[in-house]
């Protein structure tokens, strides 16, 4: 599905433009908002192992999806050290989440990993707008 969205932002120019960057900034914004979230229940006991196990893993996948096609994207020019900053996000992200899905129930590394989650999610807010 990201490949069909990168696609699509990139005009079928072969590049990535600055829409299409926003977007997959939006879409590691969000996979990080969920995974804060499901972290955040599993450690309060309110995800079981299980949920969160296999809801942690659809996540990192799609934000390997993401960094993939943002590593493997030409940039249009001056958005070089944007999409490199993207696609390091999106694979911290992956990273986390992939954390996640294995963290059994270790609430203090769930608590740590929703905090982590939630502090990407605001870093891929303000790089999806340029700041």
């Amino acid at each position: 599905m990201s490949l069909l969205l990168w696609l699509a932002g990139c005009g079928g120019s072969g590049q990535l433009t600055a829409g299409a960057l926003e977007e997959q900034a939006a879409t590691s914004q969000s996979l990080a908002a969920e995974g804060s979230m499901l972290a955040g229940d599993a450690a309060r006991g309110r995800a079981t192992v299980a949920f969160t196990r296999i809801h942690a893993r659809e996540l990192r996948d799609a934000a390997g999806s993401v960094a993939t096609s943002l590593g493997e994207a030409r940039p249009a020019p001056g958005l070089a050290a944007r999409a490199k900053r993207a696609a390091s996000l999106a694979q911290r992200i992956r990273s986390e989440l992939d954390t996640l899905s294995r963290s059994g129930s270790d609430s203090a590394l769930q608590r740590r990993l929703a905090a982590r989650l939630a502090a990407d999610a605001k870093a891929a807010e303000k790089l999806g707008g340029g700041s």
